[in-house]
């Protein structure tokens, strides 16, 4: 067993105790070091992304603001191609906005992002809508603006990617997200179509025809299915996160008050055939509808996606502090206890030393008493 020591041994013999006691101390120091780097990189890396993702969501939010906008100037573009002049000065003003959000959108884009072929795509597009909007029929404006906004929001997963919203590690932060970056926006868009599709219907009134029927239809399924699927993401986020289960519950019913609106109005009045809202109505009673949905996406799910994160932040930041504090106290007690075991040692190694020289001297009588507490060293009288 000796031998596997005999390099240890070797080093420490032609080292003077001050010398060994230090090697000691360095090497415990250098053990303790790297255990508090790794854990201070581990917290770092969960602080780090935590606002990383807290970046991401203030460049999400002007994306979806730019999608509202958008959708309304399709709607209001839609009431315009089928003949309806009123909606005409409300679509030159929503068209400003539209602008405007995606010139605040580019204002909070890294370098990398606004250069990115989706966002010139973007850009292009609407410059498209823009300037020869009014110039297509209706069915191509409306698939101009739907492809426009389905080019937004596959932007903003690419800004989740961006920023990690996407890579989320915990379950109901992960809910959360997918709830308000892709479900809620995919269930608003549905309401959206509808608005535009009907705004249109209503101001011509004439039959719909059986690929405007299937259309319609399948937009009612899909917002269906997507309301379904928002209800199971905020729902497993209360699962796992309960201190947020009321205010996501109301969100819910809510957003399923919602589409219930849209849903009832376009079966009893247009796929009825019945017609009896005016146009501008059904675009404010819709409207009212999809801003209800925006409403809870920018006063409860946003919110509630930042408390989580804030939350993970705090945890992280008081571990790392606990852990830093706990790590400097046990190192110094070591410094403390060595720093004694070194003076005790030394003390009985010149208490051994004086002893032997009395010893030398023939008095052998003296006691030696290293003052220790092991079996191996009571007290020896010569």
């Amino acid at each position: 067993m000796k031998i596997l020591f005999a390099p240890a041994i070797a080093v420490l013999k032609r080292a003077s105790y001050t010398k060994k006691f230090a090697i000691m101390g360095a090497l415990a120091l250098v053990a303790s070091a790297v255990l508090v780097l790794n854990l201070y990189q581990s917290l770092h890396r969960v602080i780090d992304h935590s606002q990383r993702e807290l970046a991401g969501i203030e460049v999400v939010k002007p994306i979806a603001r730019a999608v509202q906008h958008l959708q309304i100037h399709r709607g209001l573009s839609s009431g315009v191609l089928n003949g309806n002049e009123g909606m005409r000065d409300q679509r030159l003003a929503k068209q400003h906005d539209v602008r405007s959000a995606l010139q605040g959108v580019e204002a909070k884009l890294s370098p990398e992002l606004a250069a990115s072929p989706v966002w010139k795509k973007v850009i292009e597009t609407w410059a498209l809508i823009e300037n020869e909007g009014l110039d297509l029929i209706q069915r191509e404006n409306f698939l101009l603006h739907s492809r426009l906004i389905e080019e937004l929001l596959a932007f903003q997963s690419v800004v989740g990617d961006e920023y990690a919203l996407t890579n989320d590690p915990d379950i109901d932060s992960s809910y959360l997200i997918q709830t308000a970056i892709d479900k809620s926006p995919q269930a608003i868009e549905r309401m959206g179509q509808l608005r535009a599709l009907g705004t249109g219907v209503l101001t011509k009134k004439q039959p719909l025809t059986l690929s405007q029927q299937v259309e319609i239809t399948v937009l009612l399924v899909g917002l269906n299915s997507a309301v379904d699927s928002l209800r199971r993401n905020l729902e497993q986020t209360s699962r796992y996160s309960p201190g947020l289960q009321s205010v996501l519950a109301a969100s819910i019913d809510d957003m399923s008050q919602a589409a219930a609106k849209v849903s009832a109005l376009v079966n009893q009045d247009i796929l009825s055939g019945t017609y009896a809202t005016a146009p501008a109505a059904y675009f404010a009673l819709t409207t009212a509808s999809l801003e209800k949905g925006y409403k809870e996406m920018f006063e409860t799910l946003f919110p509630s996606l930042e408390r989580l994160l804030h939350g993970r932040i705090d945890r992280a930041q008081r571990a790392l502090h606990f852990s830093i504090g706990v790590s400097v106290l046990i190192l110094l007690l070591y410094a403390y206890v060595s720093v004694g075991l070194y003076y005790a040692t030394i003390d009985s190694i010149d208490r051994l030393a004086e002893d032997a020289r009395t010893i030398a001297t023939g008095d052998l009588k003296v006691q030696v008493d290293l003052d220790t507490r092991d079996e191996l060293n009571s007290s020896v009288t010569a």
